[in-house]
């Protein structure tokens, strides 16, 4: 009696989506009870290379789901369909920045799977930041330092501004998200950002308001909603980033 051979398919649902987007993982095609090695490798900023690898057994019908499936060893113990995303760790680079360099571009992830006799597959799955028709647009004028980010739709848009807390810097990729979901979101730059000191304690206390209502940005019809929420003190949300972020609502 011949033995049955795998035949290994990854199928990813949706290939392509926003970077918050749930993935469906399915390995198709294998042997009842077989062990199966997946693993997932992620090119990020500056080239760093960030992997994680888990083995799951087969069901009687030869599947794997991720949704389903704990796996019996590797990096990640419990049923999470992203596991093999929130689980990677850089291969060799300090470089611990998870994002991509360029924010309009999406990470790409391949993902591998391999049987104990050597058969593997191969799939990619795509995360965005900015989903079809974000706009991006820089400011550099008048003090004001950040990037806008606008919703492909004419709106009107709630207004968000996203602030990287004292990690300093822009915090784009949050930005380009909030825009992808519907926020005309503006990430500002107030310390580590071009032009500006590379010490929060620098840092002038009143950057946001008047710089937001200068010219830099009322010269633009695209950021029309921004200059009235904050001209009217409306600013639907103000996004910090940080190891202790908070999210203000404004009275």
């Amino acid at each position: 009696m011949t033995n049955p051979v795998s035949a290994p398919v990854i199928s990813i649902d949706p290939v392509d989506g926003l970077i918050d987007q749930p993935r469906r993982i399915v390995v198709s095609g294998l042997v009842s009870d077989e062990l199966v090695a997946i693993s997932a490798h992620t090119q990020r900023a500056r080239g760093a290379v960030w992997m994680s690898q888990a083995t799951f057994m087969a069901d009687a019908d030869g599947v794997i789901d991720l949704a389903r499936d704990a796996p019996v060893g590797g990096d990640y113990a419990e049923v999470s369909a992203m596991g093999l995303i929130w689980s990677q760790q850089p291969v060799e680079s300090a470089n611990h920045e998870i994002f991509a360099d360029e924010v309009m571009e999406p990470l790409r992830t391949t993902l591998t799977a391999e049987t104990a006799g050597g058969i593997q597959a191969k799939a990619e799955l795509l995360q965005r930041f900015a989903g079809p028709g974000v706009d991006r647009r820089e400011i550099r004028e008048e003090g004001l330092v950040g990037t806008l980010f606008t919703p492909a739709d004419p709106g009107p848009h709630p207004v968000v501004v996203v602030l990287n807390g004292s990690g300093g810097g822009i915090n784009e990729p949050r930005g380009a998200l909030l825009a992808s979901r519907g926020y005309q979101a503006f990430a500002l730059g107030y310390f580590k950002a071009p032009g500006l000191s590379p010490f929060i304690t620098e840092t002038p206390s009143n950057i946001s308001k008047p710089a937001l209502t200068g010219r830099a940005v009322s010269s633009n019809p695209r950021t029309a909603s921004l200059r009235s929420a904050v001209s009217r003190e409306a600013v639907n949300w103000l996004c910090c980033s940080g190891r202790r972020s908070r999210i203000w609502f404004p009275p």
